[in-house]
């Protein structure tokens, strides 16, 4: 029988350095899954919040495909057995948002291949306020899908960035680059294709108007897998 254990860590002053909130599931009094969502300000100093997200597999037997709520999903391998000691599996997803974070319940399903190994677990989880924040200049918003913990190696990248241009104007890039070994097919929002190993794709667009901050679904698939990995994302709405 699974064992549901939840620990809360608050900094009251905000942003902190480091506010973790913490889930994990045991069974007998071993940790099987564990999750944490933290929030930070941005490494380089913008005015943005980068929310991280990190999934361990603790289980040297199974891999759990997992799902954190409508629009990501994906899979975490097998933890290892060294030397006596285990060594989890973790997937970490990284996000920027300029908006304001707060925390809120959230939703983690986690499935095993005969299903021994199934959860649904309500974590609090950070996430960003439904509220509007208009691009200016400079304004870059990024994501990234991570083999490891967040020191770990990256695997996909995506970001949005917003220059002022001539003539009043807004140049608006988007990029989605792929910093794995294996070829890659991915969808975010209307822009979609493939890629190969170190290969990015690339879009820019030029407007008169400044957009909002949007969520969107970046769906990657790499070869070999059946199914795609799904990641949260923030990004300056493309202009029409």
């Amino acid at each position: 029988m699974f064992q549901f254990s939840a620990v809360l860590t608050l900094i009251l002053a905000f942003p902190a350095d480091d506010p973790t909130l913490e889930a994990s599931i045991s069974s007998g009094g071993t940790r099987e899954f564990g999750f944490t969502s933290t929030v930070s300000a941005a490494a380089d100093g913008r005015p943005v919040h980068a929310i991280t997200e990190t999934l361990a597999n603790h289980l040297t037997d199974v891999s759990i495909y997992y799902a954190l709520g409508p629009g990501v999903r994906g899979v975490v391998g097998k933890a290892e057995s060294k030397a006596g000691r285990t060594i989890p599996k973790m997937v970490t997803m990284v996000r920027t948002s300029s908006r304001r974070i707060h925390e809120v319940d959230g939703e983690l399903a986690g499935r095993s291949p005969d299903g021994r190994k199934d959860f649904i677990i309500s974590p609090a989880v950070w996430a960003e306020r439904d509220e509007k924040f208009r691009a200016g200049d400079g304004a870059k918003l990024e994501a990234k899908l991570i083999d490891g913990d967040a020191n770990g190696r990256v695997l996909v990248r995506c970001g949005s960035e917003v220059t002022r241009v001539a003539d009043k104007r807004y140049r608006y890039s988007y990029v989605v680059e792929n910093k794995s070994d294996r070829p890659l097919k991915f969808k975010w929002g209307d822009y979609e294709g493939s890629l190969k190993p170190k290969e990015s794709f690339t879009k820019t667009a030029e407007s008169g108007e400044s957009t909002f901050e949007e969520s969107a679904t970046l769906s990657v698939t790499f070869d070999g897998d059946t199914d795609p990995t799904e990641l949260r994302t923030n990004r300056w709405t493309p202009p029409k």
